[in-house]
């Protein structure tokens, strides 16, 4: 399995990176909308753990994002 993080706050990618990587898994970090798309357009992933904070992507990238393969996972403050 391969998973796609994006969360906005600057501490979390890393060390959500870390737990993933340490079980075993593969993964990559999207620093924002726009290479969520290209990220998901130029590899395979099969989750994207994300804060949902993608406002800067335009309507056709948001249905993009929501037709695609991935399972996509929100992430909480809490």
């Amino acid at each position: 399995m391969k998973v796609l993080i994006h969360d906005e706050r600057p501490d979390i990618p890393e060390f959500l990176l870390g737990i993933i990587a340490n079980r075993g898994y593969k993964a990559g970090i999207a620093k924002d909308g726009p290479e969520i798309i290209r990220m998901i357009s130029d590899d395979r992933y099969d989750v994207v753990l994300t804060n949902g904070g993608y406002r800067e992507l335009d309507s056709e990238q948001h249905i993009r994002l929501k037709s695609s393969y991935v399972f996509i996972i929100g992430i909480t403050n809490s």
